[in-house]
């Protein structure tokens, strides 16, 4: 008969995917851009009213501002809002990543702290999700491809990771959160 080996919760943090913040921001998007469009249309609608009604050729060029600066605050916040909704869907389900001792675990299988090279927050940006950063290289071969996870998906803070990868490194690594700053 084997023996069993019970985990401790304080040797390892089990982090999962929460896609509700991903999903929020992109609703917020969504909203955002409704209100690009529907504020674009009355304000051009206005002009080109009042410029009916007076018929001034100044008006013509107000008019045309106007339509232009609608048009682009509506492509602008389209966008936004496609890299958000892209972002939220990228969000899994379950669990993300295991921190423990050893290294870090994900579906991919372990990777001890000495094959882990840099941990860091990359991607920040508008329309754009921040995504935790695993960068590794195993002895003997070059740099593989990181592991990166939403950071808006998880279900800890920043600063819970940054803790834990803190802990269970010894005190080697940490996550490098200057792009949360930007």
């Amino acid at each position: 008969m084997g023996t069993m080996q019970s985990t401790r919760v304080e040797d390892q943090l089990a982090i999962s995917f929460d896609p509700v913040p991903a999903r929020t921001r992109a609703s917020g998007a969504l909203v955002s851009l409704i209100v690009a469009v529907a504020f674009g249309l009355l304000s051009t609608a206005v002009v080109l009213v009042v410029w009916l009604l007076v018929g001034a050729s100044s008006l013509l060029v107000t008019l045309a501002l106007v339509g232009i600066v609608a048009i682009a605050s509506i492509a602008l916040r389209m966008l936004w809002w496609v890299r958000l909704r892209a972002d939220a869907q990228g969000v899994g389900e379950g669990l993300a990543l295991i921190l423990s001792r050893a290294g870090v675990a994900t579906a991919a299988g372990q990777i001890p702290w000495a094959n882990i090279d840099r941990v860091a927050v990359t991607g920040n940006g508008i329309g754009r999700s921040p995504r935790l950063q695993f960068t590794r290289a195993e002895p003997g071969e070059a740099t593989q491809t990181p592991i990166d996870v939403p950071l808006n998906g998880l279900d800890v803070s920043p600063a819970v990771v940054d803790s834990a990868v803190r802990a269970y490194s010894g005190g080697r690594l940490g996550v490098d959160l200057r792009q949360l700053d930007d």
